[in-house]
């Protein structure tokens, strides 16, 4: 068996076509196939909560210096999007489902209970998450190398605008 990392857009025309046999994506891009009848789900994440992996924002060190402000500003907007997210679920479902010409009905099954899961925050769950997931790549052979996650991760930066955006409130 061999494994492809095709863009979302390359993958569903891939296993429509028969160049690939198998696709492993976002309920919302398996959604369209599904609902034109090209595709079947074998297996869905979202009964799996346990395999949930969390999006990270990564910056090196060197942009960290350079660049502090940028990167304030982007956690600022990053948490206040969140938080607007979860709390307007209707708006959000509507936008994410404009912009990525998916169906509002796969959106709500990928985001059930209007929960977008967009928080920065980074938990001790979500770095159990991301150390599941690269054992689960390591063991299918999709990864070289390890990563050191105490070294990689540097809450600092995110603690201190959340601060700042809790005492805004």
């Amino acid at each position: 068996m061999d494994s492809l990392n095709l863009a979302f857009e390359a993958s569903g025309p891939a296993l429509v076509r028969g160049d690939v046999d198998a696709i492993v994506e976002t309920g919302d891009v398996a959604a369209k196939l599904v609902d034109a009848g090209q595709d079947r789900v074998l297996l869905d994440a979202n009964d799996h909560p346990e395999w949930a992996a969390p999006y990270i924002i990564s910056v090196n060190s060197e942009f960290t210096r350079k660049y502090p402000d940028i990167l304030a500003r982007l956690l600022k907007v990053d948490i206040e999007l969140s938080r607007w997210a979860e709390a307007h679920p209707d708006d959000t479902t509507k936008n994410f489902s404009d912009e990525t010409k998916s169906s509002e009905k796969a959106v709500r099954k990928t985001y059930a209970d209007g929960h977008f899961y967009q928080d920065p925050r980074i938990t001790d769950a979500a770095v159990t998450s991301l150390k599941g997931e690269e054992a689960f790549m390591a063991e299918a052979k999709l990864r070289k190398g390890s990563v050191d996650y105490d070294k990689w991760i540097d809450r600092s930066y995110l603690d201190a605008r959340y601060k700042l955006a809790d005492a805004n409130q």
